[in-house]
């Protein structure tokens, strides 16, 4: 998968973090530079021509973000976080292609990415089949819920039910058992590692003793690995082995 080269900038320490963690759960995101200082920012991205993404603050010291955009190369895509509403219409005359009001959720984020995605053509090197099944519906309680692929974190089977982890630390549980979901999720994302458990191979980590460590942004769980399930999962990690 492709990575999209992004640089965060907000002039507030605490925001800027927050933006780190939440956009590190997303493995088509490659944070390559953090800025609080929004000179140093657009220095560095006019010699930096491999960035394509830019998520920035509006209201700064020194320099304006809708003033900084402005003087962007077109090519690069920019998303403005800010708590004000009123500047949306300004910034979508610009080279601003999202405009996200604070607080921001995960699932805007998600929302923020597609778009992004598809400015720089990112989903045309997908297979078309795989276009359409990067998300399932779980209906619940007279309530249908999308779930899209990158936000499933892991699957955890109970009696005659299951209960799907999310990268945002919401879950969800379904009265369905979990064979139902390690047939229909493809094999090339979700790999079944125990009698209990289906995970998300972007979030593993490392295996010790037989247990596997998935992690993402401030989540870590660690699953045992089921004596039917070793083989198999020894080889996925063997494939790539170095060293």
């Amino acid at each position: 998968m492709k990575k999209i080269k992004t640089v965060i900038l907000d002039d507030r320490r605490e925001a800027l973090k927050f933006l780190g963690t939440e956009l590190g759960k997303f493995q088509r995101i490659e944070i390559v530079k953090e800025f609080t200082d929004p000179r140093l920012a657009l220095s560095y991205l006019m010699d930096r021509p491999s960035v394509q993404l830019l998520i920035l603050d509006k209201e700064m010291p020194a320099l304006d973000g809708m003033d900084l955009v402005q003087q962007l190369p077109v090519d690069i895509c920019c998303v403005m976080v800010t708590g004000y509403t009123e500047f949306a219409s300004t910034a979508y005359n610009t080279n601003i292609i999202d405009y996200l009001v604070k607080p921001v959720t995960f699932s805007r984020l998600a929302q923020m990415l597609r778009k992004v995605e598809d400015k720089l053509g990112l989903t045309m090197s997908i297979a078309a089949q795989e276009i359409t099944s990067r998300y399932f519906t779980i209906k619940s309680n007279g309530q249908k819920t999308l779930v899209h692929y990158d936000e499933l974190f892991y699957i955890k089977s109970g009696k005659d039910e299951s209960t799907l982890y999310f990268v945002d630390e919401r879950s969800l549980t379904v009265n369905e058992r979990i064979g139902i979901f390690e047939e229909d999720l493809p094999k090339s994302d979700f790999k079944r590692v125990h009698n209990q458990y289906i995970i998300n191979k972007s979030y593993a980590r490392y295996i010790k003793d037989d247990i596997l460590t998935i992690h993402c942004g401030q989540n870590t769980q660690k699953i045992n690995i089921g004596p039917t399930y070793k083989q198999d999962v020894d080889l996925w990690f063997n494939d790539r082995m170095i060293g």
